[in-house]
């Protein structure tokens, strides 16, 4: 927050405090300290629900106070109603959203010093500790709003945690009406209007095909990361329900754990000052001289205090935890129900419903001007195409030819192929099984850092001089998962980029030998985050991949996502038999000849043994496949 906006704001905040005696000299220096805590964050929301909370909860404490003063006592035997706030009762309403603001500013600062772009905005389903902050005033409103408001109902209140609900005197802990509840989610929503107003929200629109693989701008309720309006009316939704649930929370833990003291001669419940315990012996009460009160409920283990910063506590961790307990649930059930079974009821779903295909004329028409190609071995020796809908529902699917120029083996459907890029989309789906299970993010750079030290010490190479000596400088930037998946972590290929290829010699620079230097030996092009270049970015997110699972990427694919889904051939190392299907590998000669040459990939089609243990399993381009199973089926 911008210091000549955040310095007269609190100087305002304070000066109102005490030129209106609503605060101790303590619970003012608290409350300034706890503003400082708001506006050194870079967004100025958070400090904005603090003043909404501080305005408002005055102004309803304001409302009939004459009144409210009269239905309840004072412990030090004056008429009730809220006096001047202490130290204690600030923190008891700021302290977990303090903590939780300093916290995210250091993800922020550490954000920064990667350099990642998305700093200034605030991605659908990430950083949980903005929704425990305005969780924390949220359920803070709604619990001023529900009691000071709440006392004014005409019908009486009733106990909450008595198995018979009954009627007790207004103001008793855990005692709620119906007002007062509504009451309480009005304050919540005050809270959850501020937040859609004020928050960085990252936003819905157009974005490049790299922002789209991981959903950037995308609507959040699509599985992208962007706020649309339907996500902001769910965000206000959610809100507004935790931060009632929080007034009903702190109601129950009230009637719990908190002794509600009443006169015997008035029925009138005694409140402590600042929140504290009204004085009791023995287990539940003290008597006065002619023994004048009695406990209405509550073991009278906590004060009106740590009652308040209980549910705090638990509304903002609840708040935070929610989401991701919904996400495991949501991702877990289909994992649950073998594959088999799930297929069948798929399958079951789908034949009532008219499955869309393609039109005779249109399956026919396609046939046939992929035969006419394939006739010439010099145009396209073979073809396998397969056309699957969103719902992965063959459309088309049709081979044609022969597996190489040189040869009479026709091309089937179970040809395979090596799918050389189309493997990167797999390790994508690795990698954010990975971020799900809370093992990974794409935006921790220590995390990175920690499984690939040598991210930390590459280089950048500017050029390569006359005498074929590299020239490096320093990187600034730390790299991300985000920027690997993306190609924006600064890395190339030596097949597009000139500098490799230079510094690549005399010896060369072969990304399919096999041999993980090729890929792991290269240097960085640019500074990461600042440009795009298609590169070997993902390869290196394959290799985190290995590291943090203990496992080799061809293994993890297998287990995690082949096993699962039923697919027998997809593979960084075909089996013998999808050796034998093996479509060829061809290239033109200077006359335009189409020519078989040695494939391109060779390494994984000829070890076995160790020597297949020491090949890199490339993320970016190593796998072969039969091409319908590639397409889901």
């Amino acid at each position: 927050m911008h210091p000549y906006v955040a310095v007269p704001a609190t100087l305002a905040l304070g000066w109102r405090a005490y030129s209106r005696d609503s605060l101790t000299p303590a619970g003012l220096v608290v409350a300034l300290l706890t503003a400082v805590v708001h506006a050194i964050h870079p967004w100025s929301v958070f400090f904005a629900l603090l003043v909404v909370f501080f305005l408002t909860g005055t102004a309803v404490t304001k409302v009939k106070h004459d009144v409210k003063a009269r239905l309840t006592l004072s412990s030090s035997g004056s008429s009730g109603g809220e006096g001047r706030r202490t130290h204690i009762q600030v923190l008891a309403n700021s302290l977990v959203a303090s903590i939780f603001i300093l916290l995210h500013y250091r993800q922020l600062l550490a954000r920064e010093k990667s350099g990642d772009a998305n700093r200034g905005c605030w991605s659908y389903g990430s950083d949980l500790l903005v929704i425990g902050i305005v969780g924390n005033y949220a359920a803070v409103a709604a619990d001023t709003f529900s009691s000071e408001l709440g006392i004014l109902s005409k019908s009486r209140p009733r106990l909450l945690t008595s198995w018979n609900f009954r009627q007790v005197p207004p103001g008793t802990n855990g005692g709620i009406t119906f007002w007062g509840t509504m009451a309480g989610f009005l304050g919540a929503s005050t809270i959850a209007l501020t937040s859609v107003v004020l928050l960085p929200f990252c936003p819905v629109g157009p974005t490049s095909w790299s922002g789209k693989l991981l959903g950037e701008n995308q609507p959040g309720l699509a599985s992208g990361n962007g706020w649309g309006l339907q996500e902001k009316a769910a965000w206000v939704l959610a809100v507004t329900i935790c931060g009632g649930l929080g007034s009903l929370l702190d109601s129950a833990l009230g009637g719990w754990f908190q002794a509600s003291v009443v006169d015997s001669r008035t029925g009138k419940v005694i409140e402590g000052n600042g929140g504290t315990k009204v004085l009791l012996s023995g287990s539940h009460m003290k008597k006065d001289g002619n023994g004048s009160r009695r406990v209405e409920s509550g073991a009278g283990f906590l004060d009106n205090n740590a009652v308040n910063i209980l549910m705090a506590a638990t509304m903002s961790v609840g708040g935070m935890a929610t989401p991701q307990m919904l996400k495991q649930a949501a991702g877990n059930v289909p994992m649950q129900l073998p594959v088999r079974l799930s297929r069948g009821l798929q399958s079951w779903k789908t034949s009532f419903a008219m499955a869309p295909t393609l039109k005779t004329s249109a399956s026919s028409e396609i046939r046939k001007a992929i035969d006419d190609v394939t006739v010439d071995t010099n145009k396209i020796p073979g073809c396998v195409l397969v056309v699957v809908n969103k719902d992965g529902k063959t459309l088309f699917e049709h081979a044609s030819g022969r597996k190489g120029a040189d040869t009479q083996a026709p091309m089937t459907l179970d040809s395979i192929f090596w799918i050389a890029s189309c493997t990167k989309m797999i390790a994508g789906i690795a990698v954010m099984q990975l971020i799900e299970q809370g093992k990974l993010s794409l935006d921790d750079a220590d995390k990175i850092e920690d499984l690939c030290p040598e991210l930390k010490t590459i280089r950048i190479l500017k050029n390569v001089n006359e005498r074929g000596e590299p020239e490096f400088v320093e990187k600034k930037n730390r790299i991300t998962m985000r920027m690997l998946l993306t190609h924006t972590a600064g890395f190339g290929y030596a097949f597009f980029n000139e500098n490799i290829r230079q510094w690549g010699q005399p010896f060369g620079c072969d990304e399919f030998s096999g041999h993980e230097n090729d890929i792991l030996g290269q240097p960085l092009l640019f500074e990461p985050g600042t440009r795009w270049e298609y590169g070997v970015g993902i390869d290196w997110a394959g290799t985190v991949v290995e590291r943090i699972s203990g496992m080799s990427l061809n293994d993890y694919f297998q287990k995690n996502i082949f096993q699962p889904l039923g697919i027998e051939n997809i593979s960084f190392f075909p089996s013998a038999e999808m050796k034998t299907n093996l479509a060829h590998m061809h290239q033109r000669d200077a006359n335009g000849k189409l020519r078989e040459r040695d494939h391109l990939l060779r390494r994984p089609l000829i070890v076995d043994g160790e020597d297949r243990a020491k090949t890199y399993n490339s993320a970016g381009a190593g796998c072969f496949s039969r091409p319908a199973e590639y397409c889901g089926q």
